[in-house]
């Protein structure tokens, strides 16, 4: 993902706040770094769960944290 208005944003946290409604957790891998200043400007990355890979996502213990950030330039390094 290269681009997010505020419709995304709005997406991106709805559906967050469903799937921890059913016990679940919207984990965001591989942020590009242009997005991932686009989510901290709202203070979106404090809220969301956001790795910088896939691998990292899979193995966090998100459970029931809130602002589970790693951050990340979304390059995997």
């Amino acid at each position: 993902m290269t681009f997010c208005d505020s419709s995304g944003l709005s997406g991106l946290v709805r559906l967050g706040q469903v799937l921890a409604a059913r016990g679940a957790v919207l984990r965001l891998a591989g942020v590009p770094a242009g997005m991932l200043k686009t989510l901290s400007l709202p203070g979106l990355d404090q809220v969301l769960h956001v790795f910088p890979d896939v691998a990292s996502a899979a193995r966090a213990d998100v459970g029931d944290e809130v602002g589970a950030t790693t951050g990340g330039d979304g390059d995997g390094s």
